[in-house]
């Protein structure tokens, strides 16, 4: 029997939603909609006003504003949400990730079938090379946890792949200095349950380039 990557794609996300609404720091800032229908708002406040990704250090201004990116556009509430959630939940951080990126990576198969959130890769795009390539996406990495940073560059090497595969990296960004890196830095880690696999996954990208 086949499997419904689609439909369990779709569960999975729900799931996770179900989980944060059982939350008490969750449940005490009283969501209209529950988590589900506030993600969607952030993600699409996110994907409508991305951050500087050319020439940044052209404008002092542009620095400044990459560095309160987040802020600037989810305002402080939000903001502090997403700080609480990888605080709290890193144990299912890694779930998380893989999660989103799958919502992302199955949109054109899935189409109607798939999970509501909407994630087109070319919006997506801007934020790996925002996190690799300037000074204010590298700033605010540095301010995280170790799970988080390594999840969210090692996501973004992903991205950066899909990119190039379908001739969206328009800024030409070098896959290899920022993947060599990452496997660098998985090498050391010690608190990711699927380091083995991204490491594997990262070796097969690092092949292709």
């Amino acid at each position: 029997m086949a499997v419904d990557v689609c439909g369990e794609s779709r569960e999975k996300l729900q799931g996770f939603f179900a989980y944060l609404d059982r939350q008490d720091y969750i449940v005490s800032r009283q969501l209209k909609g529950g988590t589900s229908e506030h993600f969607k708002g952030i993600l699409s406040r996110l994907l409508k006003t991305p951050p500087f990704v050319l020439r940044e250090t052209d404008s002092l201004m542009r620095v400044l504003h990459n560095k309160a990116h987040f802020y600037r556009v989810l305002g402080k509430k939000d903001t502090l949400l997403l700080r609480d959630i990888l605080r709290k939940e890193g144990n299912i951080l890694e779930s998380f990730f893989s999660i989103l990126y799958q919502v992302m990576a199955l949109q054109e198969e899935c189409k109607a079938d798939g999970p509501a959130l909407q994630v087109p890769l070319q919006k997506v795009y801007p934020y790996a090379v925002f996190f690799f390539n300037t000074l204010g996406g590298s700033a605010y990495l540095m301010r995280r946890e170790s799970r988080p940073r390594v999840l969210t560059r090692y996501y973004c090497i992903l991205i950066l792949d899909q990119a190039n595969q379908r001739r969206l990296n328009r800024l030409g960004l070098d896959i290899r200095l920022p993947l060599d890196v990452l496997m660098l830095d998985l090498e050391g880690s010690a608190n990711l349950t699927g380091k083995e696999e991204y490491l594997k996954t990262l070796k097969t990208i690092r092949a292709k380039y």
